[in-house]
């Protein structure tokens, strides 16, 4: 009984691990987003194909996949996949 419990906890844990790879490599594919800033109910496009998002002193670094970088002193509100979107709202 005891072996019988490991070999259905160990097929539990290799589909996971297969699960997690599926989704590691799907992540690894995934495009770069737009980012947007919110102003008065407004939205204007602050940078594209942003590829790293990281939080500093003084806001939120942004940099984009040709290197350009932005700090906005702003939080976000909300990130859309499907559409390759992401929005913050001023300070």
């Amino acid at each position: 009984m005891r072996i019988l419990q490991l070999r259905v906890g160990v097929s539990i844990i290799v589909g996971l691990k297969k699960d997690f790879t599926a989704f590691a490599n799907r992540r690894t594919a995934m495009c770069d987003v737009n980012v947007f800033v919110r102003k008065n109910g407004v939205e204007e496009k602050v940078l594209e194909n942003v590829d790293l998002i990281e939080e500093v002193t003084g806001g939120m670094r942004l940099v984009n996949i040709f290197g350009e970088e932005k700090t906005l002193n702003a939080r976000m509100v909300s990130y859309n996949n499907s559409e390759k979107r992401m929005i913050f709202q001023s300070l």
